[in-house]
């Protein structure tokens, strides 16, 4: 398999807030970091969210994601990466 600049990926990641009364306001801030971004689809679940997208932009926005979290609570991430998951993007029609 040859490299590709432009990869398109699906990562499933979960946020665990430590040290925290209110667990809400750090998934709440990681969401909707995750949201802003147009270009990504995303799938919530109870346990879990789906970020789809373009490898380098699902990286840099879970970067951003994760940083409005921490720096509300101290937190864990886990993240399972695939490029085998069937994802094409929507057209932009």
């Amino acid at each position: 398999m040859e490299y590709q600049d432009t990869l398109n990926i699906m990562v499933e990641v979960s946020i665990y807030p430590l040290r925290t009364s209110s667990l809400s306001g750090p998934i709440n801030a990681f969401v909707d970091i995750l949201r802003s971004e147009p270009e990504l689809e995303i799938r919530m679940g109870n346990m879990s969210t789906q970020v789809l997208g373009e490898s380098r932009l699902v990286f840099s926005t879970i970067e951003k994601a994760f940083a409005k979290a921490a720096a509300i609570s101290e937190c864990v991430m886990t993240l399972k990466v695939s490029n085998a998951c069937p994802y094409s993007p929507p057209d932009k029609a």
